[in-house]
């Protein structure tokens, strides 16, 4: 199975399909539900808002209270062809619901046109984030693979060890890198490599992580497991 990833600033946002979904009202309520604050449909929306520019035209009966006016990502609606409208209207006299912001609203039964990261043409990808603000306390490193956590024992019983910083190397030359954490580390590397790094780290099935021969510290069975990707996968 032929798995690309994107290696560039923006990483698969920029060799995706430019699809805009949100995800579900229903999923994002029961993160909130299990003990995170900040985390529900309500609260999420107006980052969502945040992180674009919906450029709406006539034709599409766009929500615009759902949409964002001076984000990074310059998001359009592409119209169906001919053999697409064919296949909407065939859902919509089956009693499909039409909703015209299916993908964006929180509610995916139904059946509406999906938006993209297109805009004249041109392509946007979460990388767009670094240019449009040009942040003077943000420093970018390109050509570093980041090998593991650095994990420090920590004095809480219901969490052992404190992530404090991350090892790395420089993939031009090979040189080690040392990078550590003032207040707090965001692990965001993908659906792959976010739990490659986990396991490397010593975080993740104590049998297959002994298998290996990594030091488990933290026995998390399911770091690297239940994988669930797209259909077209």
């Amino acid at each position: 199975m032929a798995v690309p990833r994107g290696r560039l600033l923006g990483g698969c946002s920029a060799i995706n399909d430019t699809f805009v979904t949100r995800g579900t009202k229903a999923d994002y309520d029961r993160i909130a539900d299990m003990g995170n604050p900040g985390w529900s449909w309500k609260e999420m929306l107006p980052f969502f808002k945040a992180s674009e520019t919906f450029h709406s035209t006539e034709w599409h009966q766009a929500d615009l209270d759902i949409h964002g006016t001076d984000g990074p990502l310059h998001i359009s609606m592409t119209p169906l062809a001919p053999i697409s409208e064919k296949i909407l209207e065939s859902f919509i006299d089956s009693g499909f619901d039409y909703k015209p912001d299916m993908f964006v609203q929180g509610d995916y039964e139904g059946v509406g046109h999906i938006g993209r990261t297109v805009y004249n043409g041109i392509c946007t990808t979460s990388a767009d984030f670094i240019h449009k603000y040009e942040r003077t306390n943000l420093t970018v490193r390109t050509d570093v693979f980041v090998d593991r956590i650095i994990l420090e024992k920590n004095n809480e019983k219901e969490c052992p060890y404190k992530a404090v910083g991350v090892e790395a190397h420089d993939d031009t030359n090979g040189q080690p890198i040392i990078i550590k954490a003032r207040k707090e580390i965001i692990l965001s590397a993908g659906v792959y490599n976010s739990p490659m790094i986990l396991m490397h780290s010593g975080i993740g099935w104590e049998k297959h992580l002994n298998e290996v021969g990594i030091d488990c510290k933290v026995n998390l069975r399911g770091v690297g497991e239940n994988l669930q990707d797209h259909l077209i996968v």
